[in-house]
């Protein structure tokens, strides 16, 4: 299992509030950039105005954290973790400034220490969604899916719109793959483009969750309107490309290796399917040059 799309929006949606706003566009790539461009127009006021809430009052917890989150969303670290730091000194049962303090340790994969984070944030809020979802994706990264699957639960019973219950159904749906289970990742996905019909990524992970399955044919429908909504996504290619020789359809699952490579000159796992493909129509050369090239990228994942 490779390049599963997680749901974007975990810190993009408190990121908005914070800004007084609210999320509305589906997490598609384009709708990340209009949100995104969104942002930028409105960080530069909306932290001036903080700063001179905080002017006013440098004991304002919940504005230090506020304006903690317009600096993360501004990439912004070190003055978001002061401004996450100094509100947790002055009240240290502020939500923000740990939920803030986990995406930090998160990014940077400290995914044991986020979850201390996450459970101070949701001690205070048990009802915080972006603190629940993202505790969730720590979990999956350690491999602890069951703790992972009981916050998406619990994310999914406090969603407060389609486009959250989506991105968290998606996300359980990534765990019970990962568990062996694509029948119940299946229902999740089915269940995440219903609430969102537009989430045109959740199609990838039902490829992935089909082919699992054998399901080949059914895994290539879902994988073409991924490759429809997000052409310059490599992933997609690949993975139809890989599906193509699974079904022992070398001469359609060439192009598509060859167009994921092209988007994706770095992406190893592509050179390594198209090293099958090559081998498996007698081009031996062609073979080992893409298994050296393989070998010189990053380790590569399973399929």
């Amino acid at each position: 299992m490779i390049a599963k799309k997680i749901g974007p929006i975990a810190l993009l949606i408190p990121l908005v509030a914070a800004l007084g706003g609210c999320a509305k566009a589906p997490p598609s790539e384009q709708a990340i950039a209009r949100v995104d461009r969104q942002v930028s127009d409105a960080l530069r006021k909306a932290t001036g105005d903080m700063d001179k809430t905080i002017a006013a009052n440098p004991n304002d917890a919940r504005a230090l954290a506020r304006r903690g989150m317009l600096y993360l969303g501004a990439d912004d670290d070190a003055h978001a973790q002061a401004d996450f730091d100094a509100a947790l000194r002055i009240d240290p049962a502020n939500a923000t400034g740990h939920y803030g303090r986990a995406v930090i340790l998160d990014d940077h994969g400290r995914y044991t220490e986020a979850i201390v984070e996450y459970d101070l944030s949701i001690a205070t809020d048990p009802r915080a969604y972006a603190s629940l979802n993202a505790r969730g994706l720590a979990y999956w990264h350690l491999d602890k899916f069951d703790a992972a699957i009981d916050d998406f639960t619990r994310a999914i019973s406090v969603s407060d719109s389609p486009l959250r219950t989506s991105e968290a159904l998606e996300n359980r749906g990534i765990v019970y793959n990962d568990k062996h289970d694509p029948d119940r990742a299946l229902l999740d996905y089915d269940a995440a483009l219903k609430a969102y019909p537009t989430a045109e990524h959740v199609q990838y992970n039902r490829a992935v969750a089909l082919a699992d399955k054998h399901a080949y044919d059914a895994a290539i429908d879902a994988v073409n309107i991924y490759i429809r909504s997000k052409p310059s996504d490599a992933d997609g290619w690949r993975k139809r490309g890989w599906i193509y020789l699974q079904t022992g359809r070398p001469d359609l699952a060439l192009p598509d290796l060859g167009q994921a490579i092209k988007l994706d000159p770095n992406l190893a796992i592509a050179y390594r399917d198209r090293a099958a493909v090559y081998a498996k129509t007698g081009q031996a050369q062609l073979a080992e040059a893409d298994l050296k090239m393989m070998r010189q990228l990053q380790d590569t994942p399973l399929p």
